[in-house]
């Protein structure tokens, strides 16, 4: 009889034991859930702005090649006008 009571305190403490482990699992499950939520938050905000950099860099690049266009044109149509030669003439010795 000894032995089966022994038996059933061992298996007692250990179902304490597991409740215990299943309660601090639970726990570190909430955090866990909680600090994966702000990693993903953090993430997407730098990734947000990051491309928005890229975005406003590729307007500048963007707007400043028609700058360089637009004043190459003008320059041509001055020439043009000043050496009264034709266009296509022209097109043909720039490139």
């Amino acid at each position: 009889m000894d032995k089966i009571e022994e038996f059933l305190r061992t298996i007692e403490e250990r179902l304490k034991t597991l409740e215990e482990e299943k309660e601090e699992l639970k726990e570190y499950q909430k955090w866990d859930k909680m600090r994966r939520s702000l990693e993903y938050t953090i993430h997407d905000r730098e990734l947000k702005e990051t491309r928005k950099k890229l975005d406003d860099v590729r307007f500048s690049y963007i707007v400043s090649l028609l700058r360089m266009l637009t004043t190459w044109l003008l320059s041509c149509t001055v020439i043009l006008q000043k050496q009264s030669i034709s266009l296509f003439y022209f097109c043909i010795i720039c490139w």
